[in-house]
């Protein structure tokens, strides 16, 4: 076998090595109840800081703070969309800056309550 045969043998194995460790852990994720599901994942705030009410911008929770979010509704309408899944968080840092989205009035809203 030369030399290059024997390098292109080695990367195949290696891709294949990664896309099988993929497949399981699709399929671990995809037999979990749904509930293990929801509660692994991880949210972050992405408002302004508010340190009265404990807000603090990029604080991560390992899942979605409803009590907190429940306590502070009536104070600040809308924001639970600052909450957002961390998966999720480049395309709602592209919103928030995006004049009209959602995410952007909510985040100005809640600098003008501050």
């Amino acid at each position: 076998m030369s030399e290059n045969e024997a390098i292109t043998k080695a990367d195949k194995s290696r891709s294949g090595t990664r896309k099988r460790s993929a497949d399981i852990s699709a399929r671990a994720v995809e037999n979990m109840p749904a509930e293990a599901v929801s509660e692994a994942r991880s949210y972050i705030y992405i408002g302004p800081n508010i340190m009265a009410d404990g807000l603090k911008q990029n604080t991560i929770y390992q899942s979605r703070p409803a009590e907190l979010i429940e306590a502070l509704t009536a104070k600040y309408k809308n924001i639970s969309r600052l909450f957002v899944s961390v998966s999720k968080l480049s395309k709602a840092m592209i919103d928030m800056g995006r004049a009209g989205t959602p995410l952007y009035l909510a985040y100005n809203e809640m600098k003008e309550a501050r």
